[in-house]
């Protein structure tokens, strides 16, 4: 055979988007549309702006993960004390958030690669 070839920022860029185009095609896109004043809504952006802070603070290297693993735990956790929520689902979800939070780094959570609460209208 021939030689390698050196590993080059091309391999590296074609790597990236691999990597994206698999997490596309892996991914489920949900819609969801609260009220803004829904306690999960509320839950989730003051999760957003606590990370947000978290990792001012901590700079380049916090090791806090991504954000969005983190407004989506405050969203659920939000939803398993809600009564208008079914209590069988509210019992489900908290069960999951539970083993999730127990086996360390977000093993459930992990595939969450967006989770987003925006104003529809301000």
């Amino acid at each position: 055979g021939g030689r390698a070839r050196p590993y080059d920022a091309h391999d590296e860029g074609l790597l990236h988007m691999y990597q994206q185009v698999r997490g596309h095609i892996s991914s489920v896109w949900i819609t969801l549309l609260p009220v803004s004043s829904d306690p999960s809504c509320k839950a989730a952006k003051t999760e957003g702006h606590k990370h947000d802070t978290d990792v001012k603070k901590s700079g380049k290297t916090h090791k806090l993960g991504s954000p969005h693993t983190h407004i989506f735990m405050a969203f659920m956790a939000a939803i398993t004390n809600m009564d208008k929520v079914p209590a069988a689902h509210r019992m489900f979800l908290g069960r999951v958030l539970k083993f999730d939070m127990e086996k360390g780094p977000l093993t459930i959570t992990e595939s969450v690669l967006a989770f987003t609460v925006e104003d529809a209208h301000k």
